[in-house]
């Protein structure tokens, strides 16, 4: 649903006592001074990044608390388990408890109409039936996605457990969360670790939309429709949340490579669905069809027969290459698609929150 997020208050919403002894202070070169609060795990569990800002700008100091949290491990210790909509309350008063016991006081109001400035939207998908998740990202590892969404930057890191798209401004990351939950803290993604009791042999293959600035916040609930504020009680919606994660699974992947993820069929049985599309294709642009269908199947797919195209044809080409592939998908029976898509789909659309340790 929602795992962390930015959020910030000005000063004249809140008061701040002096009676403060957990206290860290630097300076930046930007003329930023912050002042950190931090407890002891031990003492709270989970506790959130809490700061006063004061920043110099052109229109004076101004001076705000900035709270970062995983409200997930607020409420559950971990970030595996996933929140519902029901529990806005209970995380509002969490936060609320954390941010008064550094001597600050405010309001459940004031956290609720705080305005967000990152969110990091997730989703846990519990494999069944045998699937990995190393199987399916180096399923996924097949797509070209460097273009999209203006992603700069396309990572696949940890021996094949994670893929990592990213700009300044949002990412995407789909990893094996098992597996990053068992690494290092140098070698993980998630880099603020809790102990989470976990079945045996359980595989959970998570997505995070990472959106860094209120720019691309509203950017993109423009695109899902959402026209809200973007305050802590209307981003946390698991509606928003679950149209956020299928926007980019859709524009990225689904609606762009299902030719890739069909069941395989031989290459004259593809060449009769071509030719049945298709009735007045030439023949060898029928022939070309098929064997692209064939070529973008195997081996590490499109991103592979991307390198290739690199060296002797300009963007233009391969862009030309990629709307034929679209082609072959609109020719590919729903029925057959892959079993392990199925699944990951259904969890979309379905967004049930995972519980592990909880009733």
């Amino acid at each position: 649903m929602i795992d962390t997020i930015i959020f910030t208050i000005p000063k004249t919403q809140y008061s701040e006592k002096l009676v403060l002894n957990n206290k860290i202070f630097s300076t930046n070169t930007n003329s930023t001074s912050f002042k950190t609060f931090q407890k002891e795990k031990g003492a709270y569990g989970y506790f959130p990044k809490i700061s006063i800002v004061k920043r110099a700008t052109s229109l004076g100091l101004q001076v705000y608390l900035k709270v970062e949290a995983s409200l997930p491990k607020l409420i559950y210790g971990n970030n595996i388990e996933e929140l519902s909509d029901a529990h806005l309350n209970q995380v509002a008063l969490s936060l609320l408890k954390m941010i008064q016991s550094v001597g600050i006081d405010l309001t459940v109001d004031d956290i609720n109409n705080a305005k967000v400035s990152v969110i990091h939207y997730s989703k846990n998908i519990l494999l069944t039936k045998g699937y990995t998740s190393r199987f399916i990202i180096g399923e996924l590892s097949k797509i070209d996605i460097r273009k999209s969404f203006d992603f700069s930057k396309i990572k696949y890191t940890n021996d094949g457990q994670s893929v990592y798209a990213y700009t300044n401004s949002h990412s995407m990351v789909i990893y094996d969360k098992i597996a990053d939950n068992n690494k290092p803290v140098k070698r993980s993604i998630e880099k603020d670790k809790y102990a989470c009791n976990l079945p045996k042999d359980i595989e959970i293959l998570r997505f995070e939309i990472r959106l860094c600035n209120r720019r691309k916040i509203r950017d993109i609930f423009k695109q899902i429709g959402y026209t809200e504020d973007v305050t802590v009680k209307n981003i946390f919606k698991s509606i928003v949340s679950r149209d956020v994660i299928n926007l980019y699974w859709n524009n990225l992947i689904k609606n762009n490579h299902s030719v890739i993820y069909a069941t395989p069929e031989k290459d004259i049985d593809i060449l009769k669905h071509v030719m049945l599309q298709y009735g007045t294709l030439k023949i060898k642009n029928a022939l070309y069809l098929t064997a692209l269908n064939s070529i973008a199947r195997n081996g590490n797919g499109l991103k592979e027969l991307r390198n290739i195209f690199v060296s002797v044809a300009n963007d233009r080409t391969w862009y030309r290459i990629k709307s034929d592939i679209k082609k072959l998908g609109q020719i590919e029976n729903s029925k057959n698609t892959r079993e392990w898509l199925v699944l990951i789909e259904n969890s979309l659309d379905t967004y049930e929150p995972i519980k592990i340790n909880s009733p």
